[in-house]
């Protein structure tokens, strides 16, 4: 019994949670299943009412009672779900995906296209690869193996993505020696054609030994992202060993075209032994408004920010880092690591270009100790 409840309250307060956004919309809750290798089975079902198949090479359709429609691809193992309407509300709940390994070109395992409230959780994805084998010149895929969450060009107000209480281990992305840049080993958000803000959270969920180009675990590009209470280990990347966020496009502010500065909130959550080949050994931010509380972050290695590194000086604000630990990061001390809220810096965590921060001076050396008097 504890155990039903504790899968099942995340998925009651993700429904919930989109509830509040959208109150009358048509909910579809779908579970899906390829493991060991195999190819995709699963159903969807909206509103408690029939299951509709999700199997087959090839396969789609439009889910009965949404403007949802689905296709598998011909590998018979990764999914599209494209949301025409507001009205939809797309779940992925108790979802397995395990050893599999696919190419350069195929699609992530689930792909979530212009749905303003969809959620993950509860799910698992384990022994996945995406090697660089790209067949018959093939076009490369720029997202990461597992899910991929993208905006569309019809989503004009605020949207949102849940991840609750999923679970990530041994997913494999080939580093890239094509040129083309894969996003998030587990999660790969982009804002992408949507007008709307793109608001994202990702809660209790557990990201072990995963690796990607931009964030071995998670990218993400032009989203207000948090992540919750959750745990990142042993992570590798060329940018951001577990997470990689970036504001690229622009808006107009008071009749000028500026970038859209996006926020990132780390809250509660460790971060451990991450490795980036370029920069962020645990986290990489490239124009965001940051904030970190409560989290522990240890052991990351990187050319640049062995920990977290911030890309601009307006990423930092003092009063934004609060009540976290750090360990096993730069050795050198700046002023982005001074005594402040409570952190406990015990190697500097925070690091960006050299004009953002002053370096401690070194410690003065000891006195002398004085000279006994003469005896007599």
């Amino acid at each position: 019994m504890a155990n039903t409840m504790q899968c099942t309250l995340p998925v009651l307060m993700a429904l919930l949670a989109v509830a509040l956004v959208h109150p009358s919309a048509a909910k579809t809750v779908c579970t899906l299943s390829a493991v060991a290798g195999v190819v995709l089975t699963g159903t969807c079902s909206t509103n408690g009412g029939a299951p509709t198949n999700i199997t087959g090479a090839g396969s789609s359709g439009v889910l009965p009672g949404t403007t949802i429609t689905y296709s598998v691809n011909a590998n018979a193992r990764a999914s599209r779900f494209v949301c025409a309407s507001n009205n939809d509300v797309l779940t992925f709940t108790a979802s397995v995906w395990s050893d599999q390994t696919f190419n350069i070109c195929e699609p992530s395992l689930l792909e979530i296209v212009g749905c303003s409230g969809a959620t993950v959780a509860n799910s698992t994805f384990t022994g996945i690869t995406r090697n660089i084998a790209q067949p018959g010149g093939c076009a490369p895929s720029k997202y990461g193996p597992c899910i991929a969450v993208l905006g569309g060009n019809r989503q004009t107000g605020n949207w949102w993505f849940f991840s609750t209480s999923n679970t990530f281990t041994s997913v494999i992305t080939d580093l890239s020696t094509t040129g083309v840049t894969r996003r998030g080993g587990a999660f790969a958000l982009d804002r992408a054609e949507s007008g709307g803000k793109m608001n994202v959270l990702v809660v209790g969920s557990t990201f072990t030994s995963v690796s990607c180009d931009s964030g071995g675990s998670i990218s993400a590009t032009d989203a207000d992202l948090t992540v919750r209470n959750s745990t990142c280990t042993s992570n590798l990347a060329v940018n951001g060993g577990c997470i990689h966020f970036q504001s690229l496009q622009k808006d107009f502010l008071d009749g000028i075209l500026t970038y859209a500065i996006r926020k990132i909130s780390l809250e509660r959550s460790t971060f451990t032994t991450g490795t980036a080949n370029n920069q962020g050994g645990l986290v990489a931010v490239y124009r965001g408004n940051v904030s970190i509380s409560g989290s522990t972050f240890t052991q990351g290695e990187a050319r640049e920010g062995q920990c977290v590194w911030l890309n601009e000086c307006a990423d930092y604000t003092e009063d934004q880092i609060v009540g976290n630990t750090w360990t096993e990061c730069s050795t050198t001390f700046t002023t982005w690591c001074r005594a402040n809220n409570g952190n406990v810096w015990t190697s500097c965590g925070v690091e960006g270009p050299p004009q953002c921060s002053t370096q401690f001076p070194s410690p003065p050396s000891p006195s002398p100790s004085p000279s006994p008097p003469p005896l007599g």
